[in-house]
C-alpha cells in the first residue's frame, strides 16, 4: 500500500459517512473507536476499546461513529 497523500480531521457521526474512504487512521487521544470498514455492509461496525493515544492503524474505513467513540484528535489519511 502506498503512503497517504492527504489527511483531514474527523468528527465522528452516527448519520454521515466520511467524505472520502480513508486507508489509515491516527488517534491523538486515548479512547474507544466505533468504525465501519470500507468493504463491510452499512451498519456493520467494530468497536476497539482503549485505543492508545498517538498511534495509527492501516485500516480502510468509511465511517467513524459518534456513539461508541471516545477517542479524540482523530485524523483520516488517504
Amino acid at each position: 500500500m502506498a503512503p497517504g497523500k492527504h489527511g483531514f480531521s474527523i468528527t465522528p457521526s452516527d448519520t454521515e459517512d466520511l467524505p472520502v474512504n480513508i486507508r489509515q487512521i491516527y488517534v491523538g487521544g486515548t479512547g474507544s473507536l466505533k468504525v465501519e470498514f470500507e468493504d463491510d455492509l452499512p451498519g456493520v461496525f467494530v468497536i476497539f476499546n482503549a485505543f492508545p493515544a498517538g498511534t495509527s492503524q492501516p485500516w480502510a474505513l468509511r465511517k467513524i461513529w459518534a456513539t461508541g467513540t471516545t477517542a479524540t484528535l482523530i485524523v483520516g489519511i488517504y
